[in-house]
């Protein structure tokens, strides 16, 4: 008996075998970054699509929120994998400096592209390579330590003038707004 294949089933076949190829060959070119990846701490992960599942249904705030607790459960390196995008949060000081000064990791690989989505702005964190380079060596002598020590006064005089507004804000006046931001 002979069984006649349409021509529809016939591609449909091929289409999902070059999916499916396509697939095997990322999974397996991408081993290498998986191992040393997973040695990082962080949250259980999916296949494909990592921790973007933790992110579906919530809001921007809901979301910062549970990875804010989530940080704090793998201080000081955290591990997180956004689609097969692997995203390490670092916030020792020390392992921070040793990345910044390291000129292979001046790039930012695309996720600028992600948090530019967000209202960050374009702060010295979120600027690539060359422009990142420029900014950073205008900025770093302004917090020389000589420096620091001649804004000593004017620290302690405006950190007078708070408190003062602190203690007078129960006293009739209306309440100075604090804010954790």
């Amino acid at each position: 008996m002979y069984t006649i294949v349409s021509n529809g089933s016939v591609a449909l076949i091929t289409v999902a075998f070059i999916v499916f190829v396509y697939f095997v060959n990322f999974w397996w070119k991408r081993r290498r970054l998986r191992e040393l990846g997973n040695k990082i701490p962080g949250p259980k992960a999916l296949p494909f699509l990592g921790n973007i599942t933790d992110m579906v249904g919530w809001t921007m705030e809901e979301t910062l929120q549970k990875y804010l607790k989530v940080a704090s459960l793998y201080i000081p390196t955290l591990r997180i994998w956004i689609g097969p995008r692997l995203l390490v949060v670092v916030s020792d000081p020390v392992d921070l400096e040793n990345l910044m000064n390291n000129h292979k990791c001046l790039g930012r690989d695309g996720i600028k592209d992600l948090l530019d989505k967000y209202p960050l702005g374009d702060g010295l964190f979120l600027l690539g390579g060359e422009k990142w380079k420029y900014h950073r060596k205008v900025i770093v002598p302004t917090f020389h330590y000589n420096i620091l020590t001649s804004f000593v006064e004017i620290f302690n005089r405006n950190a007078k003038i708070l408190v003062k507004n602190l203690r007078e804000g129960g006293k009739g006046r209306k309440p100075p707004k604090v804010s954790t931001f």
